[in-house]
Formats: C-alpha cells, sequence, structure tokens
C-alpha cells in the first residue's frame, strides 16, 4: 500500500518492520521541503493480495454420562495464513478462539450457561504474540420455530421434544 498526495504529485510507500523509511520518512522529508502542507490532499494506492490459508471451524456437543441433563460445548473458529512476499505487520498469520462452555438446564428450555474463551494471534514480520483468556456466564433460550407453528407454541414446547 502506499499514499499519492497532492494527485499525481508526491508518492509515499508504505512501510512494514523491515524497512526503517517509509511513509514517515517521506512525509518528514517533504513537508520540510515544502512540497507538502497541511492542506495536502492524498489518495490510497492499493492492490490486492491473494490469501492462502486454512481454517478449522467446529462445534462439538456431548452429553455428560453421570447427568443426561448436562452437556459439554467445545467450538472453535480459528484460522492461519502462509507467508507472502508483501507480507506487512498489520497481516495475520494466525488467529483462534476457542470457547468451551457447560450448558446447565434450568426450567423448560432455558439453560444456564458458564464459559471460558481462549484467544490466540499471532501477526505476520514481527511475529507479536497475544493470548487472552475470558469467563463469562450466560443465559441461552432454545426453541424451534418452523412454518405453520406459531411463535407463543414454539416458545413453550422444549427443543428438542423429550425422548418418549
Amino acid at each position: 500500500m502506499a499514499y499519492l498526495f497532492n494527485p499525481g504529485g508526491i508518492y509515499c510507500p508504505a512501510t512494514d518492520a523491515r524497512k526503517q523509511n517509509g511513509l514517515a520518512a517521506c512525509v518528514q522529508q517533504n513537508s520540510a521541503a515544502g512540497l507538502m502542507t497541511a492542506s495536502s490532499t492524498f489518495v490510497a494506492v492499493t492492490s490486492s493480495r491473494p490469501l492462502q490459508g486454512a481454517f478449522l471451524n467446529f462445534r462439538l456437543s456431548f452429553p455428560l454420562p453421570f447427568q443426561k441433563d448436562l452437556a459439554f460445548v467445545l467450538e472453535n473458529r480459528g484460522e492461519w495464513f502462509r507467508n507472502a512476499r508483501h507480507d506487512v505487520s498489520l497481516d495475520t498469520k494466525y488467529s483462534d478462539q476457542l470457547t468451551a462452555s457447560l450448558v446447565v438446564p434450568v426450567v423448560g428450555n432455558l439453560s444456564l450457561v458458564p464459559k471460558v474463551d481462549i484467544f490466540f494471534y499471532q501477526n505476520k514480520v514481527d511475529l507479536n504474540f497475544f493470548r487472552s483468556v475470558q469467563t463469562s456466564v450466560g443465559l441461552q433460550y432454545r426453541f424451534d420455530w418452523h412454518a405453520g407453528l406459531s411463535f407463543r407454541k414454539a416458545l413453550r414446547y422444549p427443543n428438542p421434544p423429550p425422548a418418549q
């Protein structure tokens, strides 16, 4: 990516972590020379770059053997990208959010859901790593609404219906 100041005039490339000069040095140099002022206009010059990588998204729900009403749920949303020639430090190397929760039925379709979210992130070039752990407790209400069923009935009956 780059910036074109006073369109048709000054071209300043954006920088990445491997270079010492770049946008800031270009602006400073051209401002000192009087070629750029506070009223100068600019246009971002962009290009699209193909990304290659993989995704890992899943949701697993396990009924607990010692208590049939409880369920352990494991969810993941992750992505990993290959390195490319023009990577900058803003590009994502990988990010992954793993969520583990326990669904505890309270009454009818209403459940209490304590959960733990673990988030991992690393950028390209600098390889800065970030990890976060967050806990929360939520309420979940499940219903199955389909054509021909009134909204009131959908909210009233359990989803899925109890085994007979």
